[in-house]
């Protein structure tokens, strides 16, 4: 059930306690938590005023974050799982697949220039599958 404190919307969610810890003991406008495989499971909290100006604000800095964490994992890795395909071969990339927020088009992000990609059939496949939920997510229009 959400709930209302001022202008800041809470809950529900498995980690709005720690939240409003973080908010209060720190004196923050608003705060943004995620946790990954904690002891209540992965999860996201948000607090903060619910005026369009903080929450774009909010969105733009989470956005900024999420941009410089896969600037950190994208890219070569400088491994050959399964040796070296081809003279020209530079190893293999780590690859981010992202939505654009028009829901319009999907974004590939390889952290370098590419001349060619080869892939086996496993990780064709696990391409495929991520395109595949990506698409279901498109908007039509």
């Amino acid at each position: 059930m959400l709930r209302e404190e001022g202008s800041i919307v809470i809950g529900p969610g498995k980690y709005d306690d720690l939240v409003t810890i973080l908010r209060t003991r720190t004196h923050a406008k608003g705060v943004a938590l995620m946790i990954l495989e904690g002891p209540l499971g992965s999860g996201f909290s948000v607090q903060a005023p619910t005026d369009k100006k903080t929450l774009l604000s909010l969105a733009n800095v989470m956005r900024s974050a999420a941009e410089d964490l896969i600037k950190q994992v994208v890219g070569p890795t400088g491994e050959y799982p399964h040796g070296k395909l081809a003279p020209d071969d530079e190893g293999e990339l780590a690859v981010c697949m992202t939505l654009s927020d028009d829901k319009k088009t999907i974004r590939l992000q390889f952290g370098k220039k590419i001349d060619w990609l080869g892939m086996r059939r496993d990780t064709a496949q696990n391409l495929q599958e991520t395109l595949t939920k990506l698409i279901a997510e498109m908007d039509e229009s």
